[in-house]
Parts: C-alpha cells; structure tokens; sequence
C-alpha cells in the first residue's frame, strides 16, 4: 500500500518520492529526486493493483503493464515512463505514469465545451482507439474518466489547438471475446444482449461521449442519453435494465436480425423507433449532429461505422458554420454482413482483425511457442502484426559437443563425424586419418548449425513480465524470413 513520504527506486534507477494520493488508494503522484538542483522538477503518478485486483498475480493489472509496453509509441494512449519492481518478496510491482492536467470527466463539469474543442478531443480519443484497434484489441472501459485532457482552461473557452487528450487505464483491454464489460451508460446493445464484445463496442461507448458532450452545451446540468434515466433506487441492476429497455423501444431490436434469437426486453407500444432522434434535436443539437449521431449509433454492430471510417468521414473536422449550413451525409463504406449461422461473434471479430492487420499467420501456433504459459488470452506484442515465416527451433540447456551426436540436440545426421558416415571404414585405420579431414569435417558442422540459426543479440526481458517463466529476448537473422529479422520470446521454466 503506497503512503505519503515514501521513496521508490524504478528500473532505471530513479528515484521517486510519493507526495499525495489521486482520489484512490493505488494511485499517487509524486516527484523524481534528482541530485541537480538545476533540474526542474518532474511530477508524476505512480500506480499499483487496486483493491478489486485481488487475484493471484494481479492480472488486470500485469494486463495493464503489458498494454503499456505494447503501445509505448501510440500518441494517442498515455505513456508509461518508468517501472517500480516489488519493494518486498510477494509485493505488487508499480508503475510510474506521465502527468496529465485533469480528465474529461472533471473538465465536463467545469463548463460547456464549445464544439471546437469537443471536436478536438473526439478526435484524439478516436486516434487512441485506432491504435487500439489495429493490434486487434478492444479498449472496452471507454468513458470520461478514463480520458486524459491536458490545455483545458476551466474559465474560459481557448483555442482547439491547447487541448490534448490521450486515453488511460489500460487494465481491460483485451482481445475479442464474449462477456459483460463497459460502464453502464456507454454499453453497446450487443453487449447487453448477446455479450458480443468486439472493436465496435468502443464505437459506440465513443459515440455516446460524444452525444453528451454536445448535450452539455444547453442542457450543462445533466448528464446525457441513456445516462439520465428515470429508476426508483438508481441501483445497478435497475439501471441496467433501464437501459437495455431504452435501447429495445428506440431501435425496436425485435426487427432486426441480428437479436432474432436471444430474449429482448419487453416492447413498449407507446414508444417508435427514433424517437431519441427526437430528443436530441429538442435538447438544442444541430440536424447535422443529429444526423452524424444516427450514423455511429447503429444498435448494428455490423452497420456500424469503424474508427478509420469515422476518421476518414472529415465530420470532425467541419467548424460550427459548416455544420449547420453544410449538414451531414453519411459515407458510403463497405460494412460487414451479419450471417445469422455464425456459430461464434469471435468470427465477427476475425474479420476485424484481417482489416486491422496483414498477419495470416495461425496466432495459435504461433503463440504457442512465443508467449508465457498464462491462462489469459489477451497478451500480444508489435511483432506479433509482421508477417514472418515460423522458426522452431530449441535452446541446448548444455553445450554440444558435436563429436557425441547422441548427447547433442543438434548434431546434424548427414555429418561426417556420425558413426554410420565412418562405418565402411576399419576402425584401425580410422586414427590414421588426415587431421585435416578432421578439421572439415567440423567445418562442415559449424556451416549447418550456423544455417539453422545464428543469435545476433541477447537482452533481459523486463522482469515484471516474466513470471512465472524466465524470459530473454532473442533477436534472429534468417535468410528465409521476412523481414529478415524477427524477434522471439523464448520461455524457460
């Protein structure tokens, strides 16, 4: 558990220094001691496994550490600077966070947000997400408070060109699976309904921060679509309920095919279908707005429109005046089609990640020998998305001795040191053999090991992410690869 005044050495052998606590218990911010006094101080946040992390190993948050390595260059997601080892035997590693000014949540409740900057942040968090989805992941806890916002000014409205916004808490992103995550108020409808969670939940989770955003500059005091309704005790269960019956009445599910087979809500006669269209344009939103919001918000996953389409729309790009004299047309993009004898979403997911990536290799196999033993299935690198020709191979655990084929792994068996190669030879005339055939003999050895594998260059993995195997990074050079230079985990109990 992290305290006030506590001193911390990271991998890098800096030390920081704890200051004050974020609001939670396992996140701090702190300061980098530095024996310059010149240096200007550098302010940081230090975070560890939180309290519902309670598993062996913590594994949302070794997930959260690994995500961080994954996207370490990704402009659009917050960026790990440092890492703590356990201060003790069985204690928690950290990690050490850049600062950031405040989220979106709290910047929300300071004062509207005029459509410039809400245009700038939509758009930073959809680039975060690209980056996301190209690795054929889902962030799946997009809301407010998971997005930072560095250059917002609570008192006045300043150019769009000061914000900044990046995504944080990597700890839930995962790859595609079926379940029950996202915050309540941004869950998809096949989250909902059929527990489908691919790349598009985010979309929509996206879409929905997006509507309120726009909300928030006439209606500053409440929260938004979907967020603002009506239960008797506001308990959890309650408002989920309340929802998915708000999402069975606006789109009408029993129509659509992709909710033929699972059990809807029941349907309200009063309500039709659009009628939070509507409502948006009551609560002071633009046609062009509304028209934008109808087009991300499929109930569809498979209507729904993918980041890099969004991006590519130019919508977020268009000021005020060109969305109100300008309006919006929705782009004509090539969507998915729904089979309704899919026997498994994840199908619907590999589909994405043929888009997102050139990777055609089997991920099982391939995994299989790359990847540590862990019962998680969400762990993948920057490699894993080159396209590289297998190379299986073994580490000899004692040196080999090519002259004892039957000791040695990878003696070859067409080498002229093996016993059937000297076999039509009398054995009292072998030690009269030349020391020269001797000499080429091993030379022609030496040539076929070094055709099956030449190590090039040797690193420790980073410790916090070896357990329960001992890693090493290896870098191999292959004249049959492409590139000709891959890298491998090799894992070692």
């Amino acid at each position: 558990m992290l305290s006030e005044g506590t001193t911390l050495i990271g991998e890098s052998g800096k030390k920081y220094l704890t200051v004050s606590s974020l609001g939670q218990s396992n996140v701090w911010t702190a300061v980098e001691q530095s024996n310059d006094p010149k240096k200007p101080v550098q302010v940081v946040v230090i975070k560890e496994p939180g309290e519902v992390d309670t598993e062996p190993g913590w594994p949302s948050f070794q997930n959260e550490m690994v995500m961080h390595q994954v996207f370490k260059d990704s402009p659009g997601i917050r960026q790990q600077i440092d890492r703590i080892p356990p201060t003790k035997a069985g204690g928690p590693p950290m990690i050490v966070l850049e600062i950031t000014e405040t989220t979106l949540w709290i910047a929300r409740t300071k004062r509207p947000m005029s459509l410039a900057e809400i245009k700038t942040v939509a758009k930073d968090v959809l680039i975060g997400l690209r980056d996301v989805h190209a690795k054929g992941l889902v962030y799946a806890d997009l809301k407010p408070q998971n997005i930072m916002v560095d250059g917002f000014s609570a008192e006045s409205e300043e150019k769009d060109d000061h914000l900044k916004a990046t995504l944080g808490d990597l700890g839930l992103v995962m790859e595609p699976m079926n379940g029950k995550v996202q915050p309540i108020s941004y869950r998809a409808p096949e989250v909902y309904l059929k527990g489908d969670i691919t790349s598009r939940v985010d979309v929509w989770g996206w879409s929905l921060i997006y509507c309120h955003l726009l909300e928030a500059r006439t209606r500053f005091s409440k929260t938004g679509l979907y967020d603002d309704l009506e239960t008797q005790n506001g308990g959890m269960v309650e408002r989920e309920e309340a929802v998915k019956s708000a999402l069975m009445n606006d789109y009408k599910l029993q129509n659509d095919p992709v909710y033929g087979n699972v059990p809807l809500p029941q349907n309200d006669p009063n309500k039709h279908k659009g009628d939070q269209w509507e409502l948006l344009r009551q609560r002071g939103l633009e046609e062009g707005e509304v028209d934008f919001l109808r087009w991300v918000l499929k109930a569809d996953p498979y209507q729904r429109p993918t980041v890099n389409q969004i991006l590519e729309s130019g919508w977020l790009d268009k000021t005020s005046e060109e969305v109100v004299a300008e309006g919006f047309t929705p782009p004509q993009f090539e969507h998915l089609e729904y089979d309704p004898k899919r026997a498994s979403p994840d199908e619907f997911a590999a589909q994405e990640r043929q888009e997102a990536s050139n990777n055609q290799q089997d991920q099982g196999q391939y995994f299989g020998h790359t990847r540590p033993a862990l019962t998680e299935k969400r762990y993948r690198s920057a490699e894993d998305e080159v396209p590289v020709k297998k190379i299986l191979f073994r580490q000899a655990r004692q040196p080999c001795n090519p002259h004892h084929s039957n000791l040695c792994s990878r003696a070859p068996r067409y080498s002229p040191l093996h016993s059937r190669t000297w076999a039509p030879i009398p054995r009292k005339l072998r030690p009269l053999l030349p020391s020269a055939a001797i000499a080429l003999s091993r030379a022609m050895w030496l040539l076929h090991r070094s055709r099956v594998w030449t190590p090039l260059e040797v690193q420790p993995f980073p410790r916090n992410l070896q357990a329960p195997h001992r890693a090493t990074w290896i870098q191999v050079n292959s004249p049959t690869s492409t590139p000709s230079t891959i890298n491998r985990h090799l894992f070692n109990s």
